[in-house]
């Protein structure tokens, strides 16, 4: 069985947070397809926009035609009916535009992520063809396998909703706090009271979830080199009798894999519904200081409403940053790895070379065979 790198190649659970040189290296690989990430780029925008005009047309439609402090009591009844009518297939316009565009951006960068993903497969497999032997005399093939496929998965992730929806979703924030202030900016300063605590828990959750999903990573790469040199091995492990020891064995690797992801799963768990707390919270701020200001008459159910909707949306973003950012954390990990696989260097400079090769080695066991007394 070849001899796996356990000590150096699985124990780079940490690093930098963003290598730049990774980064511009990876995004080497979209730029073929640079025209369908510009459009994704456009549909991601238009689709912000449309996402931000549905609470603001809600609050038009109730200050205009519903609400009477608002200004609907000097408006005709029919015409506050044609009116909202009106609104509310605006506002459905928003819903299905949204949804159209998200659609459409999704499909986009799955196609690109999809192709950037078959080219660098492409270009490791016949890597892998070129490489020596004494490569793979010294690395285990279920850690080559991992590279090919689980890290391979793990860059197709951050190309498909990484790079582009990060940008989106800075985008969508951006709008939302503009939106806000230009509402009514001492309501925005009521919502904007709990960001600090969120920007809080989002760095504690970062900084935990990025350690642990890369030793989840590195788990994983080691329970498939195991895996794999155990079953092509299987001759060797079942003529030295070594099934229970190998069973044990495997039984530990996968024993810490699993309370690795137990980890992983912990800080999930205690992040998202602390971010839904948060929302809540918000919300009943929100609640309390606008109900207040209504009853004073200083704000409008309009204004109070369209708030509601955007806090809804605020923290949405928040929590698919968080998110996103630890893909591209465990993209970081397993770029460097595939970097380090593609960076090694080829022995054999062209297939002539490893033919005459070859052909040497077969003479020589050709004349030992017709004279095995000959090396004595």
């Amino acid at each position: 069985m070849s001899r796996g790198p356990y000590s150096g190649a699985y124990s780079d659970v940490a690093g930098k947070a963003l290598d730049r040189n990774l980064l511009r290296r990876l995004l080497s690989y979209l730029r073929p397809y640079r025209h369908l990430v510009a459009l994704s780029v456009l549909l991601m925008l238009i689709g912000s926009l449309v996402q931000l005009a549905g609470p603001a047309i809600a609050k038009m439609a109730i200050d205009r035609y519903v609400d009477p402090a608002g200004g609907a009591a000097g408006i005709a009844l029919a015409e506050r009916y044609r009116g909202l009518n009106i609104m509310a297939l605006l506002y459905l316009g928003t819903v299905v535009g949204g949804f159209l565009f998200q659609y459409a951006q999704m499909y986009l960068m799955n196609l690109t992520g999809q192709k950037a993903m078959y080219d660098l497969r492409m270009q490791l497999y016949e890597h892998l063809l070129e490489l020596p032997m004494s490569y793979y005399d010294r690395s285990s093939v279920g850690w080559v396998m991992t590279r090919l496929t689980n890290d391979v998965e793990v860059l197709n992730e951050m190309f498909t909703s990484g790079v582009v929806s990060i940008f989106g979703d800075v985008f969508l924030l951006s709008g939302i706090i503009g939106f806000m202030f230009y509402l009514d900016a001492g309501l925005a300063a009521v919502v904007m009271i709990i960001v600090p605590l969120l920007i809080a828990a989002t760095m504690w959750f970062r900084v935990r979830a990025r350690d642990s999903y890369r030793e989840v990573r590195a788990k994983l790469g080691r329970l498939n080199a195991y895996l794999q040199e155990n079953l092509m091995g299987i001759r060797v492990v079942q003529i030295f009798t070594r099934e229970r020891r190998n069973f044990e064995r495997f039984s530990d690797i996968n024993r810490d894999y699993r309370d690795s992801f137990i980890r992983t799963i912990f800080y999930y768990a205690l992040f998202f519904p602390g971010v839904d707390f948060l929302s809540a919270l918000a919300l009943a701020l929100l609640i309390w200081f606008g109900g207040g200001g209504i009853i004073a008459g200083t704000l409008t159910f309009g204004i109070v409403y369209a708030f509601i909707l955007y806090v809804q949306r605020f923290y949405r973003p928040i929590r698919d940053l968080a998110e996103k950012y630890n893909i591209m954390q465990s993209a970081m990990a397993s770029s460097e790895r595939i970097f380090r696989l593609l960076d090694e260097s080829v022995t054999i400079a062209s297939p002539e070379e490893a033919r005459e090769a070859a052909v040497d080695e077969t003479r020589e066991l050709e004349a030992l065979h017709d004279n095995p007394e000959g090396g004595s």
